[in-house]
């Protein structure tokens, strides 16, 4: 999960840090997107452009972080942790 996550932060900050006019269809920008192989698409999607691609599996990957956070239980103050080593007052 986390090297798609690297992933993705990379592909945005190609596009926010351009100088230049950037599409999905660049060959660098194209290349990072089709690396991104978080859940298996080939049979669906035979010729995926790289824009569709990037959004299918960005999609996937915030799937899996709700899926996760919903298995996870609540942190108790007191039990797991101490709020006043946190905050500092």
């Amino acid at each position: 999960m986390y090297k798609g996550l690297d992933q993705i932060r990379k592909i945005r900050n190609r596009f926010a840090h351009s100088h230049k006019s950037l599409s999905f269809e660049d060959e660098g920008v194209s290349k990072e997107c089709k690396e991104l192989n978080l859940i298996d698409l080939s049979s669906l999607y035979q010729n995926q452009n790289p824009r569709d691609h990037f959004l299918v599996q960005s999609i996937a990957l915030a799937n899996q972080l709700l899926i996760l956070g919903h298995s996870l239980e609540h942190a108790e103050v007191g039990k797991d942790f101490r709020l006043s080593k946190i905050v500092k007052g």
